[in-house]
């Protein structure tokens, strides 16, 4: 997920924090994203109750950004390749690259 979440963020003025860097997650860690408005979390796990779960209980404790969280959704995902199961989840190259131009739009329009 880190390749794909790079490549994505390739050319574009925003940043990227390895999640494996933030374990165990502590409210200290809410600091590092302090002048955040904007926080995409992108896991190849299930997206309601990972990493990205765990960032949105500390960022709302905080009130100081909007959080999107990518990742396998809480459904059944069908047998097949990691290509297409990452389409289906939003976590291709491109579907991640989307959702951060959108991130982009939003808060700079404010």
């Amino acid at each position: 997920m880190l390749q794909n979440a790079a490549a994505a963020c390739e050319g574009l003025d925003v940043g990227l924090v390895n999640a494996r860097l933030l374990c165990p997650i502590e409210e200290k860690h809410i600091e590092m994203f302090k002048n955040t408005r904007y926080l995409i979390t992108v896991e190849d796990g299930n997206a309601d109750t990972g990493f990205g779960a765990q960032m949105s209980r500390l960022a709302a404790a905080h009130g100081q950004m909007q959080v999107v969280n990518l990742g396998v959704p809480n459904i059944p995902i069908e047998a097949a390749s990691i290509a297409e199961q990452d389409d289906f989840c939003g976590l291709t190259i491109e579907k991640l690259r989307k959702v951060i131009l959108e991130a982009v739009e939003s808060v700079s329009g404010d």
